[in-house]
């Protein structure tokens, strides 16, 4: 090879590629490949961005550690008693009342929880389940031991009439809850207060 004359791929200077025999991929592959790369980051950016966007627009004003406002808290009530005005089933009251009460309860409206959580059995007693637990804590907060305990019993007697088709980190879950239960209970009837 004279002095002038570029060295081939294959003559020259081998690099341990060359030297292992592994074939590099053309160049055209490489550039789709970037561009497909470069494509992905960008879509990935936009749906970022416009997540971001939309979430911090939307978001409540909350107080620096994320506890909701008092007229955030009114504003909850508000719509919850606009849903209720607006349900059409059984299923659609009971679950409005039941919003309606987690959002007294969040307030610390335990009576008016309680009359909403009473409200929410009586429209649909199938979401019975989901609430006596709330309404149980309301009577505990409102000072209402007994009630508390009877709710919180009559929520163990369901629990543990579920069928025991359940998943084992479910039976788990439900085991933990009924203890927890039975450890309010333990406490209101001390005396204490949870």
């Amino acid at each position: 090879m004279s002095e002038h004359e570029q060295p081939k791929p294959s003559e020259g200077i081998v690099t341990s590629d060359t030297a292992q025999g592994k074939k590099h991929l053309p160049k055209k592959t490489l550039l789709v490949g970037g561009v497909v790369i470069i494509i992905l980051l960008a879509v990935t950016c936009l749906v970022l961005y416009r997540y971001h966007h939309q979430s911090t627009n939307n978001a409540p004003v909350t107080t620096s550690n994320n506890i909701p406002t008092t007229q955030q808290l009114k504003a909850a009530i508000t719509n919850s008693q606009a849903d209720v005005k607006n349900a059409k089933t059984p299923a659609q009251k009971a679950g409005a009342y039941q919003s309606l009460g987690n959002n007294y309860l969040n307030n610390s409206e335990t009576t008016d929880a309680i009359v909403a959580f009473n409200n929410a059995i009586a429209a649909d007693s199938t979401i019975k389940l989901g609430v006596l637990g709330a309404l149980a804590y309301s009577y505990a907060l409102n000072g209402q031991s007994s009630q508390a305990i009877a709710s919180y019993q009559e929520l163990i007697s369901l629990l543990q009439q579920q069928k025991p088709t359940q998943s084992s980190t479910q039976y788990t879950n439900t085991m933990k809850a009924i203890q927890s239960y039975q450890d309010a209970i333990q406490t209101l009837q001390q005396g204490g207060s949870i």
